[in-house]
């Protein structure tokens, strides 16, 4: 294996990841405005959005903390795209494995980018997947930044 999946790159292409930091900053600019705007108290400010620290960085750390593991504890794979679809800044990759006589046709929700939309179906890509759970797999390509 010779590039290590980018965080970066995991944030531009992987919509959960993003999400998860995204939602608690947006949140945060609201509750922001509200106090200032609306008088709210500082410490339901600071309450609410530690709280909601708590829960995003938990769901950053296990959606990035799985693509790693998945990278360090997997194997590379040949995958077919399936289809590619788009809707304004989101997108699904369908691709499709065989790993020890079974079929797999995993669903990769992504955020729109040039990198995203040169996946084309029919396309040839390599996945990570994981040993025990083989459903389990993730694009490498997307998460090092290249196309195969």
């Amino acid at each position: 294996m010779n590039r290590y999946p980018s965080l970066v790159n995991i944030l531009r292409v992987d919509a959960k990841a993003l999400l998860s930091i995204l939602i608690p900053f947006v949140l945060w600019l609201l509750d922001l405005t509200s106090m200032l705007i609306l008088g709210a108290e500082p410490a339901e400010f600071t309450a609410h959005n530690f709280a909601l620290l708590i829960i995003a960085s938990a769901a950053f750390c296990l959606r990035v903390g799985k693509i790693y593991a998945l990278y360090n504890g997997g194997i590379q794979i040949s995958a077919k795209v399936v289809e590619v679809s788009f809707e304004q800044i989101k997108g699904k990759i369908k691709y499709a494995y065989a790993y020890l006589g079974h079929e797999y046709s995993p669903v990769l929700e992504v955020f729109t980018s040039r990198l995203t939309r040169r996946i084309m179906p029919g396309d040839h890509v390599t996945a990570m997947i994981d040993l025990d759970r083989p459903r389990q797999s993730f694009l490498l390509d997307l998460c090092v930044g290249r196309k195969s």
